[in-house]
């Protein structure tokens, strides 16, 4: 059995990125955990809130109920992470707990501001974990690409995934179901890579037997 440790930005950027992993590898006896950097709730520019605190919390502790897995907070504002001592303390903090052989963060090239931080920070705190993996959960243009050499086939486990996503209904819902049509696309096409239906891709940051 491996501790599987996911970590993510904001509650459902592991869900999006690696979810379909992450219950395969359940499913086939692993312990699995989650760690999210931020309370993830934010505001539009005008200030009208679009996900409070409350509301992405309660999604995520479903969702991670549901995956099986334990749950780490951080507890950041959202938009406001930076890789320093602030997100450092609880990362490393729950490195040490849990003790994970497998991790899993963000593409250090993902747009997004929060991913990316959280992307080097975990360079920082799981420098001496023997199995590192990065995934994407947006598909935004970058400035680098993403270059996957590591999958999962996630075939049995796609629509499960999906039931995990349409969990953070505060999320899906505002994105008109374009989540659903994005994440059977990715899967779609790294499966056409890695020889199967329908699989998860990965950047290998650095995996040691």
């Amino acid at each position: 059995m491996r501790r599987v440790l996911a970590i993510g930005a904001h509650f459902d950027d592991v869900e999006l990125g690696c979810g379909g992993a992450l219950l395969a590898w359940r499913e086939r006896g692993d312990a699995i955990a989650l760690f999210v950097a931020t309370s993830s709730g934010y505001r539009d520019p005008a200030g009208n809130s679009i996900r409070t605190n409350d509301e992405a919390r309660s999604e995520g502790v479903a969702a991670a109920a549901l995956l099986g897995a334990e749950l780490f907070e951080g507890g950041l504002p959202t938009f406001e992470v930076m890789s320093d001592e602030r997100l450092h303390a609880p990362l490393i903090a729950a490195l040490a707990q849990y003790q994970p052989d497998v991790v899993l963060t963000h593409w250090v090239g993902d747009p997004h501001h929060d991913h990316r931080q959280v992307a080097l920070a975990t360079l920082h705190g799981a420098r001496r974990i023997p199995r590192l993996l990065a995934y994407r959960s947006n598909w935004e243009p970058a400035a680098q690409s993403f270059d996957p050499r590591f999958f999962v086939d996630i075939e049995a486990t796609l629509e499960r995934k999906l039931e995990l996503v349409r969990m953070h209904a505060s999320e899906f819902g505002r994105t008109g179901g374009r989540w659903e049509a994005q994440v059977r696309a990715s899967a779609g096409e790294a499966g056409a890579r890695a020889g199967c239906t329908a699989a998860e891709a990965f950047e290998v940051i650095r995996w040691r037997d």
